[in-house]
């Protein structure tokens, strides 16, 4: 517990306490975006502005948890793959062990910061009225639904050299953020696109979000796409660490 504890504070110092880009881009850049469509941008009668502040809300939570889940992962693995510390942890499985976990809860933290923001904005500027009951399952649900993100940041990072981890984080986040809707409604998007979208993690999650919001009937189909998700990730992970440890057999 000692190990995990140390790796888990350092991957927070490390990612939150001496990282700029985490301040800027996963709680700076939907917060703005949030006050530029909900006070700036937003037409319509009171009560559209209201329902439209509350649908907002719900998007730009999970786009910090999108970008911090894909950008912040795969920039912290591709860093420590350039300074071969996969290699170093290779050697002791459980200290491997204790660096992914130690992640996994950085990142959970992250999570919880990036919709504490963007609640916080919404009911200061807002006035958005949550219970206290909805606003702890919104910020668990931002954690729950980080998980195949993250997967899929691991993913990246594995996919290519680290100068070009970035370049691939763009090619996904965004693409990604628009076909779910995150941006504007879904419903704006060509039939296909939509049919694409609705099969998206992020899309699930905002959707998860607004039925707490809402107060809507829960919909299982939801936790459904984000577990098929987050399996197929770790098997897709699984097969290339096999893939690389037989290759390395062979060598």
């Amino acid at each position: 517990m000692n190990q995990l504890r140390t790796q888990t504070k350092y991957a927070i110092k490390r990612e939150l306490l001496r990282n700029p880009r985490f301040f800027l881009f996963n709680l700076a850049m939907p917060a703005f975006f949030y006050i530029l469509f909900t006070k700036i941008l937003v037409q319509g009668s009171a009560s559209e502005k209201q329902q439209f502040n509350l649908n907002y809300m719900g998007s730009m939570i999970a786009y910090s948890v999108l970008i911090s889940m894909i950008f912040s992962v795969s920039a912290f693995l591709a860093e420590d793959r350039q300074e071969n510390m996969p290699t170093l942890l290779a050697i002791t499985p459980a200290k491997q062990l204790y660096y992914y976990v130690g992640l996994m809860l950085t990142m959970t933290v992250m999570n919880i910061l990036s919709a504490s923001v963007i609640l916080t904005i919404a009911t200061i500027i807002n006035g958005v009225h949550l219970t206290l009951i909805s606003l702890f399952l919104i910020v668990g649900l931002s954690a729950l639904g980080g998980l195949p993100l993250m997967l899929i940041g691991v993913l990246v990072a594995k996919s290519g050299r680290p100068s070009s981890v970035n370049s691939l984080c763009n090619l996904v986040v965004f693409p990604m953020a628009i076909i779910s809707g995150l941006w504007w409604p879904i419903s704006l998007l060509p039939h296909w696109m939509q049919q694409i979208g609705k099969l998206m993690p992020t899309y699930a999650v905002n959707s998860l979000l607004n039925v707490v919001t809402k107060q809507m009937h829960f919909n299982w189909s939801f936790i459904v796409i984000l577990t098929g998700w987050t399996a197929a990730l770790l098997t897709i992970l699984w097969l290339l660490s096999r893939a690389k440890n037989d290759r390395s057999i062979q060598a």
